[in-house]
């Protein structure tokens, strides 16, 4: 069925102590229900759920909404409570979503689905003391037969971005007629394109070509074929891609060879030449993993501390810092990662600490990310002790938490084994290594990075033997793939 959903929050209720949360559902809350009482008696109110400041309710008629919206505003005008502000931000949208009687809530009647969503995605950008509305909701207002708010008016706003990632939305400003328009909006809306030109994308040509090299599996082949294309035909956005192409197959010089092409590639902002990707997020990202890979760890930090610091707090960021000091604690200065010349005691146990805590606190502002999990996982084992039972649970939870892959994805096949292995079940691991291998047909530098794991892992752990049938198939597999 479709319907109108609105979200609801205040602005200003988190900073409320204790005892003032108490007053405001006690007495704000007791007059809050008085001036919507008009609502919640109507059958046009579908459902209504509250949890702490914020409010849920679902309508089958238009107006009914909107004045509802209107007097949840009205009612927190100016309104305070013990000097600090209560301002309400109020979302509404228009959708198709399914009913329920809800199991755990006494069968009450309830909705769900991805317009209910869309609504919750809006109210976070919504301006304090504001009502928006999507297009859905405006458009579908404005046909319903049945309005009779006469007195109100919806401003565009554009395109906005809707929080957690959830794409773009065409969001209106529902505001009665005597209400100040608002100049914000107005120059929200200007057109900031000729002053902050975007990087121009790949041409038609260049994306065949993008694709052609993307394709290819072998590092040998991609190598050769690069340097046959010769990069100084593509432009900036392509060489940057064609870099991460080069990281992932294993090519770190090419890489850093194909990032020092992108990085002279200029483009022209108010008749001044700037460099079109040097300062992007992921070019920096790709530039340290690379130098990484080959010892440059003192350059590689300077970029992801600067990462840091200039914003790009994310789990990417963490597990790249992570991964600087995880080498560091096992290949020291050197700048080669030589397996052979590794012992156990030279280890650095401080820094493998401070890389798993780092993959910790990535994991956790990712938790839909497996690979910062089992890295964690890893490093809690090899720094032994107390934290080896962590390892062993966190390996644990990866198995609960994740299905092996109905299409092919070699890296989550291939944590799902190494998990088993890590919780100490060498031949259920072995095992999934061989589906693994048979269903997911992993490049020779995707099945070389799980082994050089899986080898550190048994030489710091001592568990050569025990992993000697794991190790021993999957480098029989990586010399087959190699011949």
């Amino acid at each position: 069925m479709n319907i109108y959903f609105i979200f609801t929050d205040l602005k200003g209720y988190s900073e409320l102590d204790e005892k003032e949360m108490t007053q405001f559902q006690s007495e704000i809350c007791a007059e809050l229900k008085q001036c919507l009482q008009e609502f919640l008696s109507s059958e046009q109110l579908l459902t209504l759920n509250t949890w702490g400041d914020a409010i849920y309710a679902v309508f089958d008629e238009a107006d009914m909404a909107v004045r509802f919206a209107l007097a949840y505003r009205d009612f927190f005008q100016n309104r305070k409570l013990n000097d600090k502000p209560l301002i309400p931000r109020i979302a509404a949208h228009f959708g198709s979503a399914h009913r329920i009687e809800d199991p755990l809530n006494h069968k009450k009647l309830n909705f769900y689905g991805s317009h209910v969503n869309t609504t919750a995605r809006m109210e976070p950008i919504t301006r304090p003391g504001e009502i928006f509305v999507s297009e859905a909701f405006r458009d579908n207002y404005c046909a319903d037969a049945k309005k009779k708010t006469f007195d109100i008016e919806f401003e565009e706003l554009g395109a906005l971005e809707l929080a957690k990632d959830y794409g773009d939305m065409n969001v209106y400003r529902l505001r009665r007629k005597s209400d100040k328009k608002q100049i914000l909006d107005k120059l929200i809306r200007e057109d900031l394109s000729d002053f902050i030109p975007t990087i121009p994308d790949p041409s038609d040509e260049e994306q065949k070509r993008l694709k052609s090299l993307k394709n290819l599996t072998s590092p040998r082949m991609f190598d050769t074929q690069i340097q046959m294309e010769g990069q100084q035909t593509f432009g900036a956005v392509a060489l940057l891609e064609l870099a991460n192409k080069a990281k992932s197959l294993g090519l770190y010089e090419l890489c850093l060879s194909l990032l020092e092409q992108a990085n002279t590639v200029k483009m022209e902002v108010n008749g001044e030449q700037v460099y079109a990707v040097h300062h992007l997020p992921s070019y920096r990202k790709i530039k340290a993993n690379a130098l990484t890979r080959l010892g440059q760890y003192k350059e590689a930090e300077d970029i992801m501390f600067g990462l840091w610091h200039s914003g790009q707090k994310d789990a990417d960021t963490l597990c790249m810092l992570a991964a600087q000091y995880k080498r560091r604690g096992v290949f020291g200065k050197s700048k080669t990662e030589d397996l052979a010349q590794v012992q156990i005691t030279n280890l650095d146990t401080s820094l493998l600490q401070r890389a798993c805590k780092l993959y910790v606190e990535a994991f956790r502002k990712d938790i839909s990310n497996y690979y910062p999990a089992i890295n964690a996982a890893y490093l809690y084992l090899m720094v032994g002790g107390t934290e080896r039972g962590r390892g062993r649970k966190l390996a644990g939870y990866i198995l609960g938490a994740w299905e092996i892959p109905k299409q092919p994805d070699w890296y989550l096949a291939a944590t799902l084994a190494e998990a088993e292995m890590l919780c100490g079940e060498s031949d259920e691991a072995l095992d999934m290594f061989k589906l693994a291998v048979q269903d997911h047909t992993p490049t020779v530098f995707q099945l070389d990075s799980t082994l050089e794991q899986i080898k550190l892992y048994a030489k710091v752990t001592s568990a050569e033997q025990e992993l000697g049938e794991i190790l021993a198939y999957l480098q029989q597999q990586s010399q087959a793939m190699a011949d």
